[in-house]
């Protein structure tokens, strides 16, 4: 059965949405970069994992068996997951074997789109908005 836990991050809340994401092979090993924006707060926020084995984005509908599960609810989890023993781990298991942190994946949620990430180690989230880009009146 499928297994989530709580992943808290400083995008674990909000209204979010991914604007970008872009994937590199550096010497074999790939290094996933997404940017991600809260939408009422205008703030910029900078996912990077090194080392990923795996990563897919897709419709919020694509993760039923998250949503459905009793444990999940965007009040006690919030958009930021560590997921196991999911679907996907069973689809392609060489990828969760190679290169999962003990078989968990990172998923990141938003309204339209959920990014599930699979790496040894923890994406680096940071706010990336510049005090420069700050309106004043």
């Amino acid at each position: 059965m499928i297994q989530l836990e709580k992943w808290e991050t400083i995008i674990s809340h909000g209204d979010l949405t991914i604007q970008n994401l872009h994937w590199e092979n550096k010497f074999e090993a790939i290094e996933l970069k997404v940017q991600i924006k809260n939408i009422k707060t205008d703030i910029i926020y900078s996912v990077i994992c090194e080392y990923i084995s795996g990563f897919r984005i897709l419709d919020e509908e694509g993760l039923s068996e998250v949503w459905t599960h009793p444990d999940y609810s965007l009040e006690k989890m919030g958009h930021t997951i560590k997921i196991k023993d999911n679907l996907w781990s069973k689809e392609s298991p060489l990828s969760f074997f190679h290169a999962s942190n003990d078989g968990w994946s990172y998923l990141i949620t938003t309204d339209n789109e959920c990014l599930e990430i699979i790496s040894e180690k923890i994406p680096i989230i940071k706010n990336i908005s510049s005090l420069s880009n700050v309106k004043t009146h």
